[in-house]
């Protein structure tokens, strides 16, 4: 391994991101491991191109194997790049020529090159399969390499993979504290801005990602900025160029946030015209009541289905079951993706573990009051939590 220009962390650390990968492949009983996917990349070598977005690109694919040899592959005119992110020594970076196309025979060739260069050709190999992974390889791609190389058994290796990214470093811990006290500068900025009846959703969100880039941060997902009734059952949706009106009960709602190394903040505030009416106001206790029961549940140990399934238990005791928006979801991890395992969900066997870091996110929604909630990312200790995004009120009054 080597020290290259654009590193997002020290070399140590992914030094020890790489033996517990290696110790994961002793778990899983696979002789090495292939991967595809930008963030598990990045996560492991540190590898960056803006070419991940180009469907006829390929940035890389890394093959590790278990006596820690490694080759990552990627088209020859991104070998600069991948020279300049990539921890990997120079002579396991293997560029392939393309004509045309940068994808297809040329690219399985390489790959089946590497492999046979690893000593892999007849192994158990680890692949981007199962809880929330994809595989950035064509279907076609990974079609022919298994006929080039029928001997070699893939096997599932997204629960292994999971087993390492769930638990944050010091220096990813160091780093989400970071953006999520830009994120808090953001939301502070985003709704002093606003001036009713003439502010549109999309201008709050040009102020807010403008704030975020000025305060340091080097990413901007989209972020979800959406006012009044009409727009409350639209989940996830981006914002329009629908004013903020000074039509009073109305809510803006905001939600996600910043990036920065990649890792991603997500968060939810709100602020309400004039003041909230009774029956927001009762919507706004029961979220309120289902965040904190959340909360106090919070603590190494505790199976993460039991979070969600008890507080679904606690609104529907309380009668307020059909407004429960996160029914049987009411949270996630947060890394270099914004939905990571584990989820606090129903069918989630994982349990917590001190050093992840969680979004909590019990939301009511009612088509005509409102969608409320507060989200807060919260990092597990060994005693229970630490809530990361405690800035701003509950409610801003615009």
């Amino acid at each position: 391994m080597r020290v290259v220009p654009i590193m997002d962390f020290p070399l140590d650390e992914y030094s020890a991101r790489l033996q517990k990968l290696r110790d994961q492949m002793a778990s899983a009983q696979v002789d090495g491991v292939m991967l595809t996917q930008e963030e598990n990349l990045r996560y492991f070598t540190g590898l960056r191109s803006t070419a991940w977005g180009c469907k006829d690109a390929a940035p890389g694919l890394l093959l590790l194997a278990a006596d820690g040899r490694a080759a990552l592959v990627c088209v020859e005119a991104l070998l600069p790049s991948a020279a300049s992110t990539c921890c990997l020594k120079e002579s396991e970076l293997i560029g392939f020529a393309s004509q045309g196309e940068p994808l297809g025979p040329s690219y399985v060739s390489a790959i089946h090159s590497a492999i046979v260069r690893l000593g892999l050709q007849h192994s158990r190999l680890g692949f981007e399969s199962g809880m929330v992974a994809r595989l950035s390889l064509r279907y076609m791609d990974f079609f022919a390499l298994k006929h080039k190389l029928p001997e070699i058994e893939f096997v599932p290796f997204a629960r292994n993979i999971w087993n390492i990214r769930t638990i944050k470093s010091p220096r990813e811990i160091a780093v989400f504290r970071e953006v999520c006290a830009i994120s808090g500068q953001c939301y502070q900025k985003a709704f002093d801005s606003v001036v009713l009846d003439r502010t549109t959703e999309r201008e709050v969100y040009h102020c807010f990602a403008e704030e975020a880039f000025r305060l340091g941060a080097d990413g901007m997902p989209p972020l979800i900025v959406e006012f009044g009734r009409g727009r409350y059952t639209q989940a996830n949706c981006p914002p329009s160029d629908k004013v903020i009106t000074s039509q009073k009960h109305e809510f803006l709602f905001i939600d996600t946030g910043p990036s920065l190394k990649g890792y991603i903040t997500d968060t939810i505030r709100m602020g309400v015209v004039g003041e909230m009416n009774r029956r927001q106001r009762e919507l706004r206790q029961i979220a309120d009541e289902a965040l904190a029961f959340c909360l106090e549940m919070i603590r190494p140990g505790v199976l993460c289905s039991d979070v969600s399934a008890k507080m679904d238990q606690m609104v529907e005791k309380k009668g307020f079951g059909p407004w429960n928006q996160t029914r049987g979801w009411t949270g996630h991890s947060l890394g270099l993706e914004v939905h990571e395992p584990p989820t606090l969900s129903c069918d989630c066997d994982m349990v917590l573990q001190a050093g992840m870091i969680l979004s909590v996110e019990p939301l009511m929604m009612d088509a005509e009051n409102g969608m409320i909630a507060t989200e807060h990312n919260i990092l597990v200790t060994e005693t229970g939590y630490e809530n990361l995004t405690p800035w701003l009120p509950d409610m801003v009054i615009l």
